[in-house]
């Protein structure tokens, strides 16, 4: 398997996985289902997508240590989260 294979793999499981549910889990924090319009979850989850994936890119050009990384990129997670929560009034935290 040469590094193409790796890096598919490892895009297809970050991206499609882990990806995915803290965009939604982010999303969650500011967005009620039958409360709010649709429209607008879907502009979250898209929002969140993008932050993350930049917020990884970002963090992936200045961080080389990886639990460096992961430390960091959990720290500045939780720190939107509630951001989020607190944006948008809901009181999850």
């Amino acid at each position: 398997m040469g590094n193409e294979t790796y890096a598919d793999l490892f895009n297809i499981f970050i991206g499609g996985t882990i990806l995915h549910f803290l965009a939604f889990f982010l999303t969650g924090c500011g967005y009620t289902r039958g409360v709010n319009n649709p429209e607008s979850g879907s502009t979250g989850y898209l929002i969140s997508y993008c932050y993350l994936t930049g917020l990884i890119t970002l963090l992936g050009y200045l961080i080389s240590n990886v639990t460096f990384f992961i430390i960091s990129f959990i720290v500045l997670y939780v720190i939107s989260c509630i951001l989020v929560n607190k944006v948008f009034d809901k009181s999850i935290f």
